[in-house]
């Protein structure tokens, strides 16, 4: 497999990355603000059934890969798909079941669910479940994890920015802990909801 498709679905945002799984690069890149609880309302409002839910959002993610697509000048039809975020909560795609603490950085044990691709989305999938500590979870920032480790034999601590930033301490290749911080959901309603919204001007957007 030389190319694959990295999804990266969060609470707030879209990302599908083309991957070159011999070089690690990125070849193309598209963002979007459909994120998994933007997508859910909109499924809830539809009043569709439950059984129509995984191709619903199939969709939506078959409208990023034609801009990939476009991006690339080429077809990309048959490339694998791996998703990771919120895409296996219960307003994912699909509710998987979390991987309990510790986990590895190598990702090998991680949950994961294959999906068969279809007539309407040719792309065999890999959903990536989360994790969870006695009383913590998150889903997505552990595979962004297992692309930045040092493999340091000393205890590290990897900081990620968020919508809910996630703090996690790794000890001897394993993940034994972690934090969560609701940064960004808090800038986020400062923002946009808050009075102080109206002295505050949007400077960036995520790309297309």
């Amino acid at each position: 497999m030389e190319q694959f498709i990295s999804i990266d679905w969060g609470t707030s945002s879209l990302r599908c990355r083309v991957v070159n799984a011999e070089s690690n690069g990125i070849e193309a890149e598209v963002c979007s603000e459909m994120g998994i609880a933007y997508v859910f309302e909109n499924w809830n409002s539809i009043g569709k059934p439950e059984q129509e839910r995984l191709s619903f959002y199939q969709a939506i993610l078959g409208e990023e890969i034609k801009k990939l697509e476009k991006n690339m000048s080429e077809r990309l039809d048959g490339l694998a798909v791996i998703i990771s975020g919120m895409a296996s909560a219960n307003i994912g795609m699909k509710n998987l079941p979390y991987k309990v603490l510790p986990f590895s950085i190598s990702g090998g044990d991680l949950g994961v669910e294959f999906i068969n691709s279809t007539k309407d989305f040719n792309h065999n999938t890999l959903l990536v479940s989360g994790v969870r500590s006695d009383n913590d979870v998150m889903r997505g920032e552990e595979t962004q994890l297992i692309g930045s480790v040092t493999g340091s034999n000393d205890e590290e601590l990897y900081i990620f920015p968020g919508t809910h930033s996630k703090h996690m301490t790794v000890r001897n290749g394993q993940v034994n802990e972690f934090k969560t911080y609701m940064t960004g959901e808090v800038f986020s309603l400062l923002s946009t909801k808050s009075i102080l919204s109206k002295s505050i001007e949007k400077v960036m957007q995520l790309s297309t």
